[in-house]
């Protein structure tokens, strides 16, 4: 599923001072038609390393390229026609006082036709699930809707990268899914990088490709998440807890080894081993 590489960051250091680094030599790569997990405790560097892929925070030549271009080269416009950034306030990102020109406002900026862009918002707005709500304001939706509606507003510009910033504070479980369904979609479309700084680990156990931890501004992991679900020295330095359904593989690999391959199975695969 996961596809061609998309966007590479070099040995990456970034403080607001030089003398305090926040992030240090960081080094990877995302590739299309995946969804990453970025994890760490507060003040590891994930929020400051999101910003830097949209420019917010200003990097150094060579140090991060999306596909062959140089993200030092490109303009705001340009950058944002790639990369997506949904804030962890949704109501932060709204501009506009109607759900529809709210979508419609990245468009009409960029001055497409206004044919193009009503056909566009349609789309869209029946994506995230908003089309019946397009003539209110923002701010009368539900904390869930505002969080499709923030999605909404970078999705109608195609971007190949979209980054959420913690997208189930203030949501509960069922709201959660939704929101990470349409991620899959998403990925499954249009072939969107879906890159998410979360803490919420059954998120991550249930829907990532991959799960970077940072720690003290580098890369402490870089892997599958069942993976880094069985470092707990790791985890406990992350102020991060193995989810639920890692604990009950645990305990079922103990107790019914010959139906259990290992602690590290994958949801689908736990699910069927225990009803086999």
């Amino acid at each position: 599923m996961v596809g061609e590489k998309l966007l590479s960051i070099r040995d990456l250091t970034f403080g607001y001072t030089r003398e305090r680094p926040i992030l240090k030599n960081v080094s990877l790569e995302l590739e299309t038609r995946s969804i990453v997990a970025l994890l760490g405790q507060n003040g590891s560097g994930k929020t400051t390393l999101a910003r830097a892929l949209i420019g917010i925070n200003p990097v150094e030549r060579g140090t991060v390229y999306l596909g062959d271009r140089d993200i030092s080269d490109l303009g705001p416009r340009e950058i944002s026609a790639e990369i997506g950034y949904v804030f962890q306030n949704p109501d932060h990102q709204f501009v506009t006082d109607q759900i529809d020109e709210e979508v419609a406002y990245g468009l009409k900026v960029r001055g497409y036709a206004e044919d193009f862009i009503a056909r566009r918002v349609d789309e869209v707005l029946d994506i995230v699930d908003l089309a019946r709500y397009r003539h209110r304001s923002p701010f009368n939706l539900s904390l869930g809707e505002r969080r499709r509606l923030s999605v909404a507003t970078m999705l109608v510009l195609e971007p190949r990268l979209l980054v959420l910033d913690e997208p189930t504070i203030g949501q509960d479980h069922e709201r959660a899914q939704h929101l990470m369904r349409l991620m899959d979609r998403l990925r499954e479309r249009y072939g969107t990088t879906i890159l998410m700084i979360t803490h919420d680990v059954r998120l991550v156990a249930e829907w990532a490709d991959r799960a970077i931890a940072l720690r003290g501004g580098g890369i402490a992991f870089d892997g599958k998440p069942e993976a880094l679900f069985a470092q707990a020295d790791l985890l406990k330095e992350s102020a991060l807890l193995p989810p639920p359904i890692f604990e009950v593989s645990k305990a079922l690999a103990k107790t019914h080894p010959d139906r259990i391959a290992g602690p590290t199975l994958s949801i689908p695969d736990l699910i069927r081993s225990m009803i086999a």
